[in-house]
C-alpha cells in the first residue's frame, strides 16, 4: 500500500461484541516509512475532534 513498517508494537487485545458478532481484536502501533496519500493522517491531539472513532476501537485508542 505504499508505506513499509519500519517497526511495530502490540499495544493489547480486546473481546467486542457487536449484535451477534463476537470480535477478538489486537491492536498494533506502527510506523512506517513514508506516508501514502491514500491514507488519513491525523495528529493524535487531534483526531478526535476531526474523525469518529467507532466504540470497539475506543480500548485501542486510550493506549496511544
Amino acid at each position: 500500500m505504499g508505506v513499509s513498517r519500519q517497526g511495530y508494537k502490540k499495544i493489547g487485545t480486546h473481546h467486542h461484541i457487536f449484535s451477534h458478532i463476537e470480535w477478538e481484536m489486537i491492536g498494533y502501533k506502527v510506523q512506517v516509512n513514508a506516508k501514502n496519500q491514500e491514507f488519513i493522517w491525523a495528529e493524535k491531539e487531534t483526531i478526535l475532534e476531526k474523525y469518529p472513532i467507532p466504540g470497539a476501537f475506543i480500548p485501542f485508542r486510550k493506549k496511544i
